[in-house]
């Protein structure tokens, strides 16, 4: 039985029966299990919770002990997460990188969910784009040797943004990070640490040469201590574009 007037789209409604509905899509994706879940800005074009294994990353590091693995403990969703672990020695780096072929230029995000296990000295983040011959490059990174928040300019140096608390415990509690950069202009866009929102758009991206083939490129670094195997887990890394 159809009651006029009632329905906007003409759904067939049981007597008695009742429906709600939900006109932000944002929220509505969120209830259904999507990967934005912290900040829902920009079109989510890609993610990984690391329950597919490590097929589409390419893992790398230098130092006695460096890894990159897979781990069901102290994850940030339920499943798995992935858990790096900087060698000990050389550059004390564990490293995962992901390579896409672009689907826009335009304002590009990356985000990600941190569990810094143990202390540590750097925990970097890159979004970068190659054209063929330059290399156009987005960074920030948690220094925890500077206890500083920073960014990357167009000097091709970090810069600091923000005083960088205490983020290592081995409880498993994730730290949200995100960047947005503008690669039409070339320059940053904003920072996001947790309840934080950091406008980064006085520094433009580093700019160097580059050969590589056309392409957008993610790369997570993990350095640690000298003589230590330091640690930290990946809960969750999306990408986006249209960022606003």
């Amino acid at each position: 039985m159809t009651l006029p007037g009632d329905s906007p789209d003409d759904y067939q409604w049981l007597l008695g029966a009742e429906r709600s509905l939900l006109e932000d899509q944002a929220e509505l994706a969120v209830r259904t299990h999507v990967l934005s879940v912290y900040d829902r800005r920009g079109q989510v074009i890609w993610g990984d919770r690391g329950g597919g294994g490590l097929s589409g990353w390419a893992v790398s590091g230098s130092g006695t002990g460096n890894s990159v693995k897979v781990t069901a403990a102290g994850t940030y969703f339920p499943g798995f997460a992935f858990l790096m672990t900087a060698g000990s020695t050389l550059s004390l780096l564990s490293q995962m990188v992901h390579y896409f072929s672009p689907a826009e230029r335009n304002r590009w995000g990356v985000e990600i969910a941190v569990g810094i296990i143990s202390e540590f000295d750097r925990f970097s983040v890159y979004l970068a784009r190659f054209d063929g011959s330059f290399q156009y490059l987005a960074a920030a990174r948690m220094n925890r040797t500077l206890s500083k928040l920073q960014v990357w300019g167009e000097d091709n140096d970090y810069h600091d943004v923000a005083a960088l608390s205490n983020p290592v415990n081995a409880d498993g509690i994730y730290q949200h990070l995100k960047l947005v950069a503008d690669f039409d202009a070339g320059r940053n866009v904003r920072l996001l640490y947790n309840e934080n929102e950091y406008d980064v758009s006085a520094y433009g991206l580093g700019v160097s040469a580059a050969t590589d083939i056309v392409q957008q490129r993610i790369a997570l670094n993990l350095f640690g201590r000298a003589g230590q195997n330091d640690t930290c887990r990946i809960g969750n890394v999306i990408l986006t574009v249209g960022e606003p």
